[in-house]
């Protein structure tokens, strides 16, 4: 369904700005970026992944994730607030990884 559809994509990318904003202004030991969110189909599901998650210390983790759920609660408009899972996004360290390789193919 193209309604439903068009609907989970807002939503996630309203989660995904929330959790962002509210990360811009927490000092941590490791750069933590918010680099996309989704949404389950029911809409009781989201899925936050942040590069540099898994650098974080325990305590840390646990402060990021109060901080994400606490500006997503917030600053939902759906009738019920989705169960956010946080995850590490490692997109961004295999991308330099694949980048690297090119890189070192073509100095061969």
């Amino acid at each position: 369904n193209l309604m439903a559809s068009r609907s989970q994509a807002q939503l996630a990318a309203q989660i995904q700005r929330s959790a962002a904003q509210a990360l811009a202004g927490e000092v941590l030991s490791t750069l933590t970026t918010v680099t996309r969110s989704t949404i389950s189909p029911d809409a009781r599901h989201a899925t936050v992944f942040l590069a540099g998650w898994q650098e974080l210390k325990p305590d840390e983790q646990a402060r990021v994730r109060g901080i994400i759920i606490e500006a997503v609660v917030r600053d939902s408009t759906a009738k019920y607030t989705p169960r956010i899972e946080l995850v590490h996004d490692d997109a961004l360290e295999h991308a330099s990884r694949i980048q690297n390789l090119l890189r070192d193919d073509t100095a061969v």
